[in-house]
């Protein structure tokens, strides 16, 4: 892992190489292993590193190249070093003395760096100097795992990884950007280079940003939604096709200097990526820590959630299943909610997603590294790619094939038990109706689900101002029928979201490399491209479930039961009750967006001991407000 900076200035008043150790030194912890910088008072380039891959050690960032006309540093994983050592024709020993940013370096050199950018496999956020053109320019891969910010000011243009880096110049302003606060606690997608400070900016994931003096210019070198269907034969050649590219991802991923471990759920996902993982390892004879986070007193837990809410049994048989998994269990309260939410903001300089799920988060984290792992897997984004269901495809499958096709895949789907005859008759009416129709008939007369967004704890006129009724109501009730989302819905959800400076917050608390097998773009590419029919071939989400009963058991696919992440999640709202209250007290006298807050409609007031089943919704407003809260008193100064 590496923490980048670089500055360019044009003033005699700013001295890039001065800006460039600020911004290391404000970002050590990301990279307390070794610190590198290059430049002058004009332009500077540096890094922090943090060893986490074997090649790691061969670190001497920054990197010349093209006989000296440009420069770069990167924080990258590439995950398909061999096939960028055959197309660049190295020798097995130029191979192995090159680091992830020299081999980068030598293939932009060869291709340059637009043509090289899709030839990438792996995570990366990249600043590259060109000495000849003055031109700084940023890149980042389109998972969202690695971060890079950058400022501009009239003097000046400053890059790093982490927010830190840049609120460790006296140049930069703090101000919050309300805006995007209130659509962030609205639920509203992460568009464009908008950040929660309202002078800093992002690159956005697939996007490459060049600077100069007087221009900035955005391309987005990796459009999902552009990706064409492609035939790659029937279901079973298909699934072949995906199961050999995710075991090679996953060889890929396994690439660590520490031991390996897992996230394991009662799910699809997670149950794939688990077992696809232990037989990688095992052909090395290594083993594999599989985590699974679960309630700490499940049997308390209201009846309807029982069922859903205690993961551990589904994934220990999971687990049973191979020899060299070792199962660890961590409690979802492992440690004090808004304790664990400060302590990640007061590093990210943002606000987590859910604070709920990052307590345990954290705690297998912690746990892990006392084991000696630095690389866990995980398949976060697996209802987006392999296990995309119906519910999610369904528009895309409207928007591909006709009416006929569809409504015949929605009956095969509703007889075979696969989709319930309400929400299969919900899929008919928004075919046949105009949707101002079909939302106004789903609204009298359907349960339609609550949306989850917090735009009721927002002030009537913040809501009016920005639209913000309804621009929820639009993102979550049209399903990708209608609207942004319109026939690609699952490659606006891959990047609606910007997980970069939580996972390196993680990273350098406790050391710990999150990887995503189903964010490698060879995976999300391949499933975008499949044809939209097949993921319903048969059954829903077909597969997820066709790798589970081959990967794992026909019989544990018999009797899957979805489960709820942080089901108990109401006992940590209620036992810490009185400091979320207080720290949302102290934010709202600061903040000019919040209506006054009536603490019963955050957090239930019965007994701790009482089973109360803590809605979803609630639970994501409660979670997003305390968020907000703590963020805004941290750059306010008034955290303890």
């Amino acid at each position: 892992m590496t923490a980048l900076a670089t500055c360019l200035s044009w003033s005699s008043e700013v001295s890039a190489r001065n800006y460039v150790e600020r911004m290391l030194r404000a970002q050590s912890m990301f990279g307390p292993d070794n610190t590198a910088l290059d430049g002058s008072s004009e332009i500077a380039l540096g890094r922090n590193l943090m060893r986490m891959l074997p090649e790691d050690v061969l670190d001497r960032q920054p990197v010349d190249f093209a006989g000296g006309r440009y420069q770069l540093v990167a924080d990258i994983r590439l995950d398909n070093r061999d096939e960028l050592h055959s197309e660049l024709a190295l020798s097995a020993q130029q191979a192995r003395l090159l680091c992830d940013a020299a081999l980068l370096a030598a293939a932009f050199e060869h291709w340059g760096i637009e043509d090289t950018l899709p030839r990438l496999a792996g995570l990366f956020a990249i600043a590259v100097w060109d000495r000849k053109d003055k031109t700084l320019t940023l890149v980042r891969d389109p998972s969202s795992y690695r971060p890079l910010y950058y400022f501009q000011h009239p003097r000046f243009i400053a890059a790093s990884s982490m927010l830190k880096g840049l609120l460790a110049l006296a140049d930069v302003p703090r101000e919050l950007n309300e805006t995007w606060l209130a659509e962030y606690i609205s639920l509203l997608p992460h568009k464009g280079p908008v950040t929660f400070f309202r002078h800093i900016s992002r690159v956005a994931p697939g996007r490459m940003v060049r600077l100069s003096r007087d221009k900035a210019q955005t391309v987005h070198w990796c459009d999902l939604s552009s990706i064409p269907e492609q035939r790659f034969g029937s279901f079973d050649e298909t699934l072949e096709a995906l199961d050999d590219l995710m075991q090679t991802v996953i060889r890929a991923q396994t690439r660590s200097i520490g031991g390996i471990g897992s996230h394991l759920s009662g799910g699809l996902d997670s149950g794939v990526v688990t077992a696809l993982s232990a037989k990688v390892l095992a052909e090395k004879g290594k083993t594999l820590s599989a985590y699974t986070a679960a309630p700490r007193a499940p049997e308390e837990l209201p009846p309807s959630l029982r069922q859903l809410a205690d993961e551990s049994p589904q994934a220990r048989q999971v687990a049973a299943l191979f020899p060299n998994i070792e199962h660890r269990i961590i409690f979802n309260d492992a440690n004090p909610m808004t304790d664990v939410t400060a302590r990640y903001i007061g590093i990210m300089d943002e606000i987590p997603l859910n604070p709920a799920n990052l307590v345990w988060m954290d705690a297998i984290q912690r746990d892990a590294h006392k084991k000696g792992i630095s690389t866990i897997l995980n398949g976060i984004r697996g209802n987006f790619t392999f296990s995309a269901g119906f519910e999610l495809t369904a528009p895309e499958f409207r928007h591909r094939r006709s009416r006929l096709s569809y409504l015949h895949r929605v009956a095969s789907l509703a007889q075979a038990g696969e989709v319930t005859p309400r929400r299969a008759m919900a899929y008919v009416l928004h075919d046949v109706l105009p949707p101002a129709l079909f939302h106004a008939v789903q609204s009298r007369l359907s349960r339609a689900p609550e949306v989850p967004s917090g735009v009721t704890l927002l002030k009537s006129d913040v809501v009016s101002n920005l639209d913000l009724t309804d621009r929820v109501n639009r993102r979550y009730r049209m399903h990708g029928f209608d609207g942004e989302m319109a026939g690609h819905g699952r490659a606006f959800l891959l990047q609606q979201r910007d997980h970069g400076s939580l996972m390196k917050a993680s990273q350098a608390l406790n050391r710990i490399d999150e990887r995503d097998v189903c964010s490698d773009l060879r995976i999300v590419k391949f499933c975008l491209s499949v044809p939209i029919d097949l993921f319903s071939h048969g059954h829903d989400r077909a597969f997820a479930k066709a790798l589970y009963q081959r990967h794992l058991s026909a019989d544990r696919l018999a009797v899957f039961v979805k489960g709820r992440q942080a089901a108990d999640s109401h006992r940590m709202f209620f036992s810490e009750r009185e400091k979320i209250l207080s720290e949302i007290a102290r934010a709202t006298a600061k903040s000019s967006l919040f209506q006054k807050v009536v603490p019963e409609q955050l957090v239930n007031s019965q007994p701790e001991t009482q089973a109360v089943d803590f809605p979803f919704s609630q639970q994501v407003r409660v979670s997003r407000l305390l968020g907000t809260s703590l963020f805004i008193n941290h750059i306010t100064g008034r955290n303890s």
